[in-house]
């Protein structure tokens, strides 16, 4: 790190601490370790009534409601791909079937009146890929174009998200890393957390399930401004880390980020 940079820094935070008797003692970059996550997800989404489901439920409701009457009025026959859709309004209870006269007669539902009324809509199961990503330190869920500090519902109208690095590319030996550790799996993460995550992220749809137990997992970095600050009576130690135009997109000052702070220290105590 420039030795002008350094001094620069030195003087704007070296009393920051000093009521609490700590004084700055190093300043320098650091790579802090995260993880770039992959994994799929079972979603409930709400689907509302499409114009062939509504057309077959208007035609039942105005008494074409005989299978082979509503065939006949559409032009399909009993072979086609979109007699589906009559298994998907049974499954979904917008309708009922039952025998008549050896004819095969369909009732809409309450359910089914409401759908079509679009005062009510299916919930739908579909699987879907979503990434994220993991702090190693803090051992919980981030979005990178979110401030961490700031959690997962608060977003900063000026803040553009955070430089993430592929931790294999950089070079281990030039540059300062603290270790990866807590590689994220279902076992050890907070899945209620995850799950309120998940939700506030995807606002077209509802975590339901993991399709499976595996989570694709890649070690990333962000590189931090740290400073250390030192109580000359006890040598206990604390530090902060901040935002550096290395961190960040978009450059706003040195954002002081509380939680990664916290977890710092408590790494370097522990």
């Amino acid at each position: 790190m420039d030795k002008k940079f350094q001094e620069k820094i030195f003087n704007k935070f070296k009393d920051h601490k000093t009521t609490e008797d700590f004084a700055l003692k190093t300043i320098k970059e650091m790579f802090i370790p995260f993880w770039q996550c992959k994994q799929k997800i079972v979603v409930e989404k709400n689907v509302e009534i499409d114009r062939f489901s509504k057309i077959i439920l208007e035609l039942i409701n105005n008494d074409v409601s005989s299978h082979k009457a509503i065939c006949d009025f559409l032009g399909i026959k009993d072979t086609d791909f979109a007699i589906m859709q009559f298994h998907y309004l049974l499954k979904n209870e917008l309708m009922t079937e039952s025998i008549q006269n050896d004819e095969i007669i369909y009732k809409v539902t309450h359910i089914g009146n409401e759908f079509l009324r679009n005062k009510t809509k299916i919930q739908n199961l579909e699987t879907i890929d979503f990434e994220y990503y993991y702090s190693d330190l803090t051992q919980d869920f981030f979005d990178i174009n979110k401030r961490i500090d700031k959690g997962v519902s608060q977003k900063s109208k000026r803040f553009l998200g955070y430089k993430i690095f592929q931790t294999h590319k950089l070079n281990n030996s030039v540059e300062e890393f603290l270790t990866h550790k807590n590689r994220p799996t279902l076992n050890v993460v907070k899945q209620n957390d995850f799950v309120s995550f998940f939700n506030n992220q995807k606002k077209d749809s509802t975590f339901y399930d993991f399709e499976d137990n595996t989570i694709e997992s890649h070690k990333s970095s962000i590189k931090f401004l740290l400073l250390e600050y030192e109580n000359d009576e006890d040598s206990q130690k604390e530090y902060e880390i901040r935002h550096s135009k290395n961190s960040v997109c978009q450059f706003e000052g040195y954002t002081l980020e509380s939680k990664l702070s916290s977890a710092v220290t408590k790494y370097y105590q522990y």
